[in-house]
């Protein structure tokens, strides 16, 4: 660090403040959303997950039930943290010159890291206990229509049409599948082609193609093997660097706390050098 030249900013401003609750109330933001998920996912309609039991508790009027009580939690915090973040900034708003923001962030700031990191570890819990129900998310993804984007992509590479006319076409192929109960994995070439015929009058020429590979959903996901992508191998590439990066800021953070520690010590030993003896008795 150096010294903050201007001197009404050096004494009275929050920025570095604001930032650690706006980081602090992101941080929840995100822990959230993956909360709403996962207690969606988990309910008996979805059933995709299920929570540890130390993660839910006991439904009150149903024996039968549990709730997922630790994502209530999770997305409760996230606003109690907006609710901070907005009230210290109404606060900050003040003359310059005043204390009173600072009065306040002697409290808010510590209280919003205790419970960002408190949910943090939360969600890791709930995270690392919890239970994939793979086959019924195999059940869903075989009896819905996700390919269908794959498959307009298909349709303009393989049958030279622009993306917007494959679009309706596979979107009048999926209707007619839908209504006639079929799933996208079964759908055929021949009801590509009925469906191109009714929106533009001309088949496409896809009748009698094997289109297993364009509708198999686990080969869609290995696919997508750019940056960024589904597949297992793109995956592993993101979450190795992720943990380098995270590690990377940890050694960061430890080497500057380390600093300030000694910054402290140098500090206080400079003062009782300049203080000079203490005085008998």
């Amino acid at each position: 660090g150096d010294v903050i030249e201007h001197t009404r900013d050096a004494m009275w401003q929050v920025d570095g403040l604001i930032a650690v609750l706006a980081t602090s109330s992101s941080l929840l933001s995100n822990l959230s959303k993956l909360a709403e998920d996962l207690e969606i996912w988990s309910s008996s309609e979805f059933d995709f997950v299920d929570l540890d039991d130390g993660y839910t508790r006991a439904s009150v009027l149903m024996p039968q039930k549990r709730n997922p009580y630790a994502l209530s939690i999770i997305r409760g915090a996230s606003g109690v943290l907006i609710g901070r973040l907005s009230g210290f900034l109404a606060v900050s708003k003040s003359p310059s010159a005043r204390s009173d923001n600072l009065i306040y962030a002697y409290g808010e700031v510590p209280r919003a890291l205790d419970l960002a990191v408190r949910i943090a570890r939360l969600s890791t819990g709930v995270v690392r206990t919890l239970r994939v129900n793979a086959d019924r998310l195999a059940e869903e993804l075989r009896g819905g229509y996700t390919q269908a984007t794959d498959l307009a992509e298909y349709l303009v590479q393989a049958c030279d049409v622009d993306y917007r006319t494959a679009y309706l076409i596979v979107g009048r192929t999926v209707r007619a599948a839908s209504r006639a109960g079929i799933p996208g994995i079964a759908v055929t070439g021949e009801m590509i082609d009925r469906a191109a015929v009714e929106h533009r009058g001309t088949a496409l020429g896809v009748a009698g193609h094997d289109l297993s590979a364009v509708l198999d959903p686990w080969q869609i996901v290995l696919s997508r093997d750019a940056r960024g992508g589904a597949s297992p191998d793109a995956l592993a590439r993101m979450t190795t660097t992720l943990r380098d990066r995270l590690d990377d800021l940890a050694a960061a953070a430890a080497d500057r706390l380390a600093a300030y520690e000694r910054a402290e010590e140098a500090l206080l030993a400079a003062a009782r050098a300049g203080a000079g003896p203490a005085p008998p008795g």
